[in-house]
């Protein structure tokens, strides 16, 4: 029993001494901000997910505000069928392309990400998946760029 303790307070203490800060820390998001977010084309839901996860850093009160053109690409293949011929694995591919303007000058970044995605018998059930899985790749994206 004591030795838990020890064990305990001594985790605690190394934790909190090697500087560990949460990733999703507001604290640089202060330094920067987003004045527009415009969606050119692309899918929908990842748009709307993409803009969501932006929505913190869209404030006129930074100093760096930079203003965000958006453009996405969303893809479902069949990658694997069963023996009936019916789809049993779909990759799932996502690109977006961020146009990032800031006093005049213009940077494009571009992110991918891809998903093999199994394919269950219950459609609901497989769109809700889809839709999780857009989510987080617009969460993805959203992370890559703030860094």
């Amino acid at each position: 029993m004591m030795l838990k303790k020890i064990i305990f307070l001594l985790s605690l203490t190394l934790i909190i001494g090697c500087g560990y800060t949460p990733i999703h820390s507001l604290k640089n998001s202060k330094e920067i901000g987003i004045k527009n977010i415009l969606f050119s084309d692309g899918d929908r839901k990842l748009n709307i997910s993409l803009d969501q996860s932006l929505r913190r850093l869209k404030s006129n009160k930074s100093e760096n505000l930079f203003d965000l053109t958006i453009s996405s690409k969303y893809e479902k293949e069949t990658i694997a069928k069963d023996t009936t011929g019916a789809p049993s694995k779909y990759q799932l591919k996502a690109e977006v392309e961020f146009k990032v303007k800031f006093n005049n000058k213009t940077e494009i970044f571009k992110f991918e990400e891809i998903f093999n995605m199994d394919h269950s018998s219950d459609d609901f059930e497989n769109l809700i998946y889809e839709d999780s899985i857009k989510q987080n790749f617009a969460n993805s994206f959203a992370q890559k760029l703030i860094s």
